[in-house]
């Protein structure tokens, strides 16, 4: 059982080392692609997880997710800065915004529970993730959007030509810089420096992920600038995108003790550099009605295991065990074919064992496929809960780092079970917002 600690430990002191290496040989591990390094999702940090657990872990696959990160620079051509209007602000809060965040003339951040009317010395600086804009734009909100969907090889070449040039044809520069991420960063770098010029900031606000723009402008910033970052969700059960290194904030919030002692004890942050607060986004409320649901991942892989490893869940546990299991996809996930494929299977596996399922059991019970935060928020709820890892080293919460966790293993699916001590997650309640942070 304590392997997939050790191991999760490990990675965590060779993602250390990697970034020492790197910068001994002039590596901007701020903006290098291959230096956000998340347990999950497909990009080229997640790569190198992989590759040190297995050298030969589906090397075709790293190398597909690397290629098309190379490729997703013909989309970087188009981006615009809209609604910046010359003004003196002194707060500048940097997230990533859609439509729905739009309502009643203000813009609301959802991540960090705060709206554009909090003060009227702050601007919020929007990514905004989607192509039609919002009919209604607060004066103190810009917004960082992408005119269209089309690709431009033309702008793909010029960049390959000027980062060859600009890095003297230093391969392994090129190599960690000719990335979408890092293009990305260097371009929202651009336009934070047109608003900076115009602006005497004080302060900079952004949930906070350890992602390569995050990073990259802060590590640019005048250092009388202080900077906040704010985690908006819980740490993940491997959280390498964490660990400290150029560009990282110099203040952190996070919520709860377990998470501070995992940053301090592991991460490389200072004890008095990281603030506990109840969280911004979770609250204690429980909706019931998510009980018997198996939530699946943004990405998916090994379908077929999953589907074994399922039936192995059905098979492990008595008729009277399981509520009513119903599916829920990933919200982003909807037209998915691997995503649909595993739903098929699952259902139809559930209507094989139906003799197990007890839809009159008022029971608390949730399954989780793959990696996702939402097994420690559930868990502190009081649900029983089952996870299915696509990878256990990536996935799984083991006691190694967040102590006070009981963990069963069973056959290739974990069963989680809370002790009263732990204190991964403090929920916030209705009237806990960003104010209660006292940054600004």
């Amino acid at each position: 059982m304590n392997d997939i600690g050790f191991k999760q430990l490990y990675l965590i002191s060779k993602v250390k080392r990697y970034f020492r290496e790197l910068k001994s040989i002039d590596i901007d591990v701020s903006k290098s692609s291959f230096c956000y390094i998340p347990s999950y999702g497909l990009n080229p940090g997640n790569t190198k997880l992989l590759k040190w657990i297995d050298s030969k872990l589906i090397n075709i696959q790293n190398i597909k997710i690397i290629l098309s990160h190379i490729l997703a620079i013909t989309s970087y051509h188009n981006y615009e800065l809209l609604n910046f209007k010359q003004k003196q602000y002194k707060y500048l809060l940097i997230t990533w915004g859609k439509k729905k965040n739009f309502k009643n003339k203000k813009f609301i951040d959802t991540l960090l529970n705060i709206n554009s009317n909090i003060n009227k010395k702050s601007l919020f600086f929007v990514i905004y993730l989607e192509k039609n804009l919002p009919k209604f734009i607060p004066k103190n909100v810009i917004l960082i959007h992408k005119k269209n969907y089309s690709r431009s090889l033309l702008f793909f070449f010029k960049e390959l030509f000027k980062n060859l040039i600009k890095y003297r044809f230093n391969l392994k520069k090129f190599i960690h810089y000719f990335s979408a991420q890092t293009i990305f960063a260097e371009k929202i770098n651009e336009y934070l420096n047109v608003i900076l010029r115009k602006n005497e900031i004080d302060k900079v606000i952004l949930p906070y992920e350890g992602q390569p723009f995050q990073n990259f402008i802060i590590s640019k910033l005048n250092k009388k600038i202080k900077t906040y970052g704010i985690v908006h969700s819980i740490l993940p059960a491997l959280p390498t995108n964490l660990i400290k290194r150029k560009g990282s904030p110099k203040y952190i919030f996070v919520s709860g003790k377990q998470q501070k002692k995992i940053l301090t004890n592991y991460l490389g942050w200072s004890k008095n550099r990281i603030t506990i607060n109840k969280s911004l986004r979770f609250k204690k409320s429980i909706d019931k009605s998510i009980s018997g649901s198996i939530f699946f991942p943004i990405n998916l892989s090994n379908t077929n295991r999953i589907t074994l490893n399922f039936n192995n869940v059905l098979d492990n546990f008595s008729k009277n065990y399981f509520p009513s299991l119903k599916i829920r996809n990933h919200p982003a996930m909807i037209k998915s074919k691997i995503h649909l494929k595993l739903k098929k299977n699952l259902e139809r596996l559930i209507v094989k064992n139906k003799l197990k399922i007890n839809k009159k059991l008022n029971k608390r019970l949730c399954i989780f496929i793959g990696p996702t935060s939402s097994v420690i928020e559930i868990l502190a709820k009081k649900f029983h809960v089952i996870h299915i890892p696509i990878n256990p080293i990536l996935d799984i919460y083991d006691k190694k780092l967040y102590s006070g966790l009981i963990l069963d293993k069973k056959d290739n699916f974990y069963i989680y079970k809370k002790l009263n001590q732990n204190n991964i997650i403090l929920f916030g309640n209705k009237n806990y917002n960003f104010k209660n942070l006292k940054i600004i």
